[in-house]
């Protein structure tokens, strides 16, 4: 039997063969990682729309959010996160909110450069790169090319 759920979910086709509960526990493992990803890719565009939409969510870069360049390239928002990062002063920061310490701004800055990695494919682009190469356009290159969706199907063995 086989069940499509949707052009942006993957295709599901369930057989039959000899060990049920390991493959519908797999199966669901992968299911419960796609529905949470539809979710946050839901929330995201919820915002975006909120806001006027000038953030894109682009399949061709697995909806990792991106600003679109004049020059039609992708700007990542991590990258604009990172800028940000290097362009505030902490210390203004913390002048106005005296309670926090630099600890928790530098923190705060890397979670919104964390939630601002968010892509269908999974990938710690932290774990990829470090800030020193973030500013490599060969490298920026290279991760436009991994984040670079592929049509993604998963097919489910059931006995």
């Amino acid at each position: 039997m086989a069940t499509t759920t949707g052009s942006a979910a993957p295709s599901i086709v369930v057989r039959v063969d000899s060990s049920l509960t390991e493959n519908v526990s797999s199966h669901l493992t992968v299911a419960a990682s796609w529905e949470w990803k539809m979710a946050v890719l839901l929330q995201y565009s919820q915002y975006n729309d909120a806001i006027g939409r000038p953030i894109q969510l682009l399949p061709q870069y697995s909806f990792c959010p991106a600003l679109i360049q004049r020059d039609q390239r992708p700007v990542f928002l991590y990258n604009f996160v990172e800028v940000l990062d290097e362009l505030v002063d902490y210390q203004d920061i913390k002048d106005k909110l005296p309670g926090l310490s630099f600890r928790q701004i530098g923190g705060a800055i890397a979670f919104l450069r964390k939630l601002a990695q968010f892509n269908l494919k999974g990938i710690d682009i932290d774990a990829l790169i470090d800030s020193e190469e973030a500013a490599d356009q060969e490298l920026q290159d290279n991760l436009r090319s991994v984040l670079t969706a592929q049509e993604a199907s998963v097919v489910l063995s059931i006995p």
